[in-house]
C-alpha cells in the first residue's frame, strides 16, 4: 500500500515492501519437498478481495512442465 505511514520497525517487509509493490507468501506447508530440485511452474491464485493487506489464496506446483 503506498504512501502508508510507517510507525514500527518490527515486522520491516510488511512495512517497506508492501509500499513499493512487493508480495510475499508464508506459511506454505503441504509437499513441498516433492519440488525440490526439478524445474516447476508456480502459480500462485488469490482470492478477489479490494483494499486488502492479505488474502488467502492457493499456490501451486506444476510438475514435470
Amino acid at each position: 500500500m503506498k504512501n502508508r505511514l510507517v510507525r514500527s520497525n518490527v515486522f520491516p517487509f510488511h512495512n517497506y515492501g508492501f509500499q513499493e509493490g512487493l508480495t510475499h507468501a508464508k506459511n506454505l506447508g503441504g509437499d513441498i519437498e516433492l519440488a525440490l530440485n526439478q524445474h516447476t511452474i508456480i502459480g500462485v491464485f488469490p482470492w478477489k478481495y479490494n483494499k486488502l493487506e492479505a488474502c488467502p489464496f492457493r499456490i501451486v506446483a506444476f510438475l514435470d512442465c
